[in-house]
């Protein structure tokens, strides 16, 4: 490996640990807010919600309008 190479996989690698950092410290704050302060949390977002109970046709109907054919 050349030192540039080397020099790319150190610096990928460092901002990989920094990312999953960050990433621990919102999961540790959403948990301390969800157990000391819940009304703080913000709302869930209206995907995350159950939508009741769907036909078989509704099912295709949206499957293949995700795709973009109807």
């Amino acid at each position: 490996m050349t030192p540039r190479e080397i020099f790319l996989l150190l610096t990928a690698s460092r901002a990989r640990m920094q990312y999953q950092e960050r990433e621990k410290y919102f999961l540790v704050r959403a948990m301390a807010l969800a157990y000391h302060a819940p009304e703080k949390l913000p709302a869930p977002p209206l995907s995350s919600f159950p939508m009741g109970e769907m036909t078989d046709e509704e099912i295709k109907q949206r499957l293949l309008a995700w795709r973009g054919k109807e």
